[in-house]
């Protein structure tokens, strides 16, 4: 996992910056390393270049900012809320589905069934066991392969960017979340099994928040018509 390793290690040295001009002028983002790495950070030349006179801050940390005091001028969150003090709309829905790599694929014969996953290695995402509801392998083959056989996953890991990267590289199938690994299914690095099948939902979703005791600038409201733009392309937006 060297590129997710390396990725990270870049965001997380605090700052991912798209400048021209004066930077006491940037929009000032703050979010979770899953979705900077893996959804925001690679949309932002596309911002650039539709608005170019707009600087992007983008603080990428599961440290939640303090958008009243002016840590950030808006905040992209997972969660179900409420938000007091901030105004949340809502930018995407999420899901979680199996997704394998075309690598593991060729390594194995043809699935069929659903509950032919019993005998492949599984990788569970466990960054949303804080919620009662929370997809995982065991809830996914009771609902949709309507088996109650105990499910041990391979690996689990705490970090939804590490199981889709650990899915990436052909370790197993990972029970992956919609929005972080859109991208990934796109592009072909991962194929979604049964697609016949809906996935499961999860009870938490992405927001967009800002302070309600601010006024917006001008480049602030730019900023979130375009993201709320690019939240409906990706056809994950109510």
């Amino acid at each position: 996992m060297a590129d997710l390793s390396a990725g990270f290690a870049l965001l997380q040295r605090g700052l991912t910056r798209i400048q021209s001009g004066n930077p006491d002028g940037s929009v000032r983002v703050t979010t979770s390393p899953a979705f900077g790495a893996r959804w925001l950070v690679g949309r932002l030349g596309r911002l650039k270049a539709r608005h170019p006179d707009i600087n992007v801050e983008v603080d990428v940390s599961e440290r939640v900012a303090n958008l009243q005091a002016g840590d950030a001028d808006c905040a992209i969150r997972y969660g179900i809320g409420p938000w007091p003090g901030l105004e949340a709309q809502l930018l995407l829905r999420e899901e979680l589905f199996p997704a394998a790599a075309p690598s593991l694929l060729k390594r194995h014969d043809a699935v069929v069934r659903p509950q032919e996953l019993l005998d492949w290695p599984l990788i569970e995402d466990n960054s949303g066991t804080y919620m009662a509801d929370f997809p995982n392998w065991q809830r996914w083959f009771a609902q949709r392969a309507q088996s109650d056989h105990p499910v041990r996953p391979t690996i689990q890991v705490n970090l939804a960017a590490a199981a889709i990267e650990a899915a990436i590289e052909g370790a197993g199938v990972g029970l992956v979340r919609s929005v972080a690994a859109y991208e990934d299914i796109r592009s072909g690095r991962l194929v979604r099994l049964f697609p016949e099948l809906p996935g499961l939902p999860s009870p938490a979703s992405y927001w967009l928040l800002t302070p309600t005791n601010k006024r917006p600038s001008s480049d602030l409201l730019t900023f979130i018509d375009w993201i709320r733009s690019e939240a409906q392309a990706s056809g994950a937006q109510d």
